[in-house]
């Protein structure tokens, strides 16, 4: 009877929902808290099951997480490949990152809300039939579990939300600790009514590693180039100029051996018309 409680109880808020579609916002508040509660019962079992713990949260389904962890890049290119038509919503986080940590459960809020009225077809605030323009997958990535993998899609601060959706690639990205939360229920509420529309930047490759299709990584390497270039004429103006001072050197030492050549004659001369000019000191006889 454990195992089909969840089942029932999901059976019976859909049922009321469909029944009722100009349901109060109290109505959708007690209806989230009866899927989340059917959501823990079903976890529970599954960590009875398993013998283990596990941080995802399921809905409806238990084979169906709420948040898909991602481990290596095929899992990632494969929850992209399996949801073209959706935008994919993946946290990156790392177990030491207490920022990470505190952000958890909101980002796990925010998802139950999507979740709940994609699978119920019911608006989460105003209990309205829902008709959102775009669905939405969230998952997420551990850092230190996926080091090149969130090396390749430019992770450089935690924790961090990035959006993927189908040929467009990556169509946000920005860090999203505890306080800023607001910043991704913002966007998930812009794309969630006007879908592609509210997207006002340019679109970016999945992969920041891309050489291909990574316009900042194609400049990079020609100011790269460019550098290189500036260096080699910069070397050789360097070793023009060390050529030219050994020559200097070479010349000053020149002169120096003309001036003690010099000193050597002035003072043989100066010896010899010293000697010229001493008195006659031979007597004469008389």
């Amino acid at each position: 009877m454990a195992r089909s409680t969840p089942l029932c109880v999901t059976v019976m808020v859909a049922l009321v929902a469909l029944l009722q579609p100009a349901a109060t916002n109290s109505f959708v508040s007690s209806s989230s808290r009866l899927l989340a509660i059917a959501s823990r019962r079903t976890t529970s079992g599954a960590r009875r099951a398993n013998g283990q713990a596990t941080t995802m949260l399921f809905f409806k389904n238990k084979n169906k997480p709420l948040i898909t962890s991602l481990t290596g890049r095929d899992a990632f290119t494969g929850i992209l490949a399996e949801h073209p038509d959706k935008i994919v919503v993946v946290k990156f986080y790392a177990g030491f990152c207490k920022a990470c940590k505190a952000m958890s459960p909101k980002f796990k809020q925010v998802a139950q809300q999507y979740a709940t009225e994609q699978e119920m077809g019911v608006d989460a605030k105003s209990g309205e039939p829902s008709t959102r323009a775009q669905d939405f997958v969230f998952s997420e990535i551990e850092f230190m579990a996926n080091r090149e993998l969130c090396k390749s899609l430019g992770i450089k601060r935690l924790p961090a939300v990035h959006f993927y959706y189908g040929s467009h690639g990556k169509v946000e990205d920005f860090v999203c600790g505890p306080k800023k939360v607001s910043t991704l229920k913002d966007k998930l509420s812009a794309y969630h009514t006007y879908g592609m529309k509210a997207h006002t930047g340019e679109t970016a490759p999945v992969f920041a590693d891309d050489v291909t299709t990574d316009i900042s990584k194609m400049y990079n390497t020609r100011k790269e180039a460019e550098l290189k270039e500036e260096l080699e004429v910069m070397s050789d103006s360097i070793s023009d100029a060390l050529e030219a001072a050994v020559k200097v050197q070479n010349a000053a030492d020149d002169l120096e051996v003309i001036a003690d050549s010099i000193s050597w004659v002035l003072g043989q001369e100066e010896a010899a018309d010293a000697t010229d000019r001493q008195p006659n000191s031979t007597r004469v006889s008389s």
